[in-house]
């Protein structure tokens, strides 16, 4: 399901990473625990993401 996690949030143009592989390894692992624990699909996930970004940048602007 990682991967799946991944390829959602690629697909929607966020990558998933730091400085190293370890990092990427890390996110995703929490966003799979994350995911598990509020019963969220990989695409619900990266909607939600999606608008939290929106907002988070129109509050900037």
């Amino acid at each position: 399901m990682e991967e799946e996690i991944r390829a959602e949030f690629q697909s929607s143009g966020f990558s998933i990473g730091g400085v190293g592989p370890e990092d990427a390894a890390q996110i995703l692992s929490t966003l799979l625990t994350y995911c598990i624990n509020y019963k969220m699909s990989p695409a619900d996930l990266v909607s939600n993401w999606e608008v939290y970004y929106l907002n988070r940048s129109a509050l900037s602007r």
